[in-house]
């Protein structure tokens, strides 16, 4: 695992990741300890009546669709089963900016936990249930810590059936509270976070 570069400026506001799926994981990590991984996908997924039908960084302009990652939830994956992705390292007081999508009757849930290098334990930050509708919708979560290393976990649970495919993307995290700078983070048609590559840490 690598632990983050210096951090770039944007928009006033210092990065320490972002990625938005278009050239993989970035830093991110598939945990090995879970029940099956999150799977990059572009446009829309198989499944009917669940799932997103583009991704958020691309999928909103004409004639582009770009990646974003999601959970399988058809056969052979099972009600409750989990996929959990890591980050790489941080400290210090951050915000982690995301887009998620929970479109299907059946949806399970999507936690953010923080996780201390030295500690077995996951700390609950965030979390959302059920179906929250086709569209894209944003968290926004202040860390603030203890000053030791620690990592960041999004963890998606799968619900009762095939209706559960949540996903994920353009994952931000900053050094800085959330209250500031939300509009230099919003990726649009002629300014997502492709052109801003070079400060993923992959």
């Amino acid at each position: 695992m690598i632990s983050p570069s210096p951090s770039a400026l944007l928009g006033g506001l210092a990065v320490e990741l972002l990625c938005d799926f278009e050239h993989g994981l970035c830093d991110w990590e598939q945990s090995t300890t879970d029940d099956f991984d999150w799977m990059l996908h572009r446009r829309q997924i198989f499944s009917r009546r669940t799932g997103p039908k583009r991704d958020h960084t691309k999928g909103q302009c004409k004639g582009q669709g770009g990646r974003y990652l999601y959970l399988e939830a058809s056969y052979p994956r099972q009600s409750g089963e989990q996929a959990a992705l890591i980050s790489p390292p941080l400290r210090g007081q951050k915000c982690l900016i995301f887009w998620y999508n929970m479109f299907g009757k059946h949806m399970g849930s999507l936690n953010v936990f923080l996780k201390y290098e030295n500690s077995p334990h996951w700390h609950k930050l965030w979390s959302v249930s059920g179906n929250q509708g086709r569209k894209w919708l944003n968290a926004e979560i202040d860390i603030l810590t203890n000053g030791e290393t620690y990592r960041v976990i999004i963890e998606g649970v799968l619900g009762l059936n095939y209706q559960s495919d949540a996903a994920i993307d353009d994952m931000q995290i900053y050094r800085s509270s959330c209250a500031s700078g939300w509009k230099h983070r919003n990726p649009s048609c002629n300014r997502g976070l492709k052109k801003r590559n070079k400060s993923h840490l992959g």
